[in-house]
């Protein structure tokens, strides 16, 4: 009987074990996805930002007329800003 107790308590630091690796593993994970998605957000701002300038510079300095929406790209900068507002609050709530 008492073997069988020492089995299953060496079952039970193996299971221990194995689940604090994949927690770790889960948490280096969760902090490269977070890596990504604030590059993909640095990203997406960043074309907004030059489709918006280059439709500028084309419509005053090339004469050509670009009738590009320019609410739309105005929107995808908003939506950028509100999404980096929300990541740094979600930071500092984390950090709290």
């Amino acid at each position: 009987m008492m073997n069988e107790f020492s089995k299953l308590a060496k079952l039970a630091d193996k299971l221990i074990e194995q689940n604090e690796k994949i927690e770790n593993e889960l948490n280096m994970l969760k902090a490269d996805f977070k890596k990504l998605e604030k590059r993909f957000n640095q990203l997406k701002n960043d074309s907004a930002e030059k489709a918006l300038s280059l439709c500028y510079f084309l419509n005053s300095e090339e004469g050509v007329n670009i009738t590009v929406s320019d609410s739309s790209i105005k929107e995808l900068l908003i939506s950028n800003s509100t999404d980096q507002i929300k990541e740094e609050s979600s930071r500092s709530n984390e950090a709290d």
